[in-house]
């Protein structure tokens, strides 16, 4: 999704300018040492200067993914930790500038060391900035991919209610599963494409909970995934085999949809066990009861929403 390099530490990146540079040879001539400060200050620029261009606009990224950074690292902490880090790889480029250009065949040694001292100087000041970077890097990593141009939908009920099975049986391809970078629990996402692509997300661990029970953390997952949701659908599994009796699941059912105000889809799974006398549609993963007529019932809901403009 986004390429991010790894994120070297101070003492690690001023390390590798400095075996850049000692591998030019130095016969103790001017020009040496201006290609030893030339290495040492590019090798310092572009690492830096690398980082910044790599990680994503937050003005131009998913929302969801924005929420989600936010909550784990923090979107004006990283933004500022970027700023410091371009300003570093900028210092590093002018004080080699301005040292070389009073450098003479007398002090060139001199000025080889202040130039590696300023700059050593400054990239430690970033040191807390670049682990910053480090973090939120990570974070990104373990983000799983969604395309902004599909219609998303959100599958929600307790656990075992059979979401990952619906999102496997409807999806072209195998799942994608990747955690939330802040809990152990994972997300799923699954897409299918047809005239227009859509996606599916499990989240495990999340809508399940009842409000009054969530930590901080959940319920801004919670607002983060409002910001993916074009249609929320509703698990309902009537045996009660998942371990939760039907009116439990209902009442959750009551307080997700409280929540969320968008258009919404119940159905009852596990049809190849239960039906029951309702107007929901009735899906089983195991027959494939049901998945076509959910299908269209999400290609009718996407029919009246506008194409997602989420960038």
């Amino acid at each position: 999704m986004y390429r991010i390099p790894t994120v070297l530490g101070a003492q690690e990146i001023l390390d590798k300018a400095f075996k850049k540079a000692e591998k030019i040879p130095y016969k103790g001539r001017m020009e040496d040492s201006v290609s030893r400060i030339n290495s040492f200050s590019d090798t310092i620029y572009s690492t830096l200067n690398r980082y910044v261009r790599r990680f994503p606009s937050f003005d131009r990224i998913h929302p969801f993914y924005r929420e989600i950074i936010d909550i784990a690292v923090g979107v004006d902490r990283l933004k500022r930790a970027l700023s410091n880090v371009q300003w570093a790889s900028e210092k590093a480029r002018d004080i080699a500038k301005e040292e070389k250009s009073r450098i003479n065949e007398k002090n060139h040694g001199d000025v080889r060391k202040k130039v590696y001292g300023r700059i050593s100087s400054v990239v430690k000041k970033i040191d807390n900035d670049l682990g910053v970077l480090r973090d939120a890097r990570e974070v990104i990593k373990s983000l799983p991919e969604l395309r902004e141009d599909a219609i998303t939908i959100v599958l929600a009920g307790h656990p075992n209610v059979g979401k990952s099975s619906i999102i496997r049986a409807l999806s072209s391809a195998e799942p994608e599963i990747a955690s939330y970078p802040f809990t152990t629990k994972e997300i799923i996402v699954g897409h299918r494409i047809e005239d227009r692509t859509y996606q599916f997300i499990d989240t495990p661990g999340l809508l399940e909970r009842d409000p009054e029970k969530r930590n901080e953390i959940e319920r801004n997952a919670i607002a983060a995934l409002k910001y993916a949701t074009d249609i929320l659908v509703f698990l309902i599994d009537p045996s009660e085999t998942c371990g939760y009796p039907v009116k439990e699941q209902e009442k959750l059912m009551k307080r997700i949809f409280g929540e969320f105000k968008g258009p919404s889809i119940v159905i009852e799974t596990k049809s190849d066990i239960i039906k029951r006398n309702t107007e929901n549609i009735k899906v089983s993963a195991v027959t494939g009861e049901g998945l076509e007529e959910l299908m269209e019932r999400i290609r009718e809901i996407s029919d009246t929403l506008r194409t997602p403009e989420r960038s």
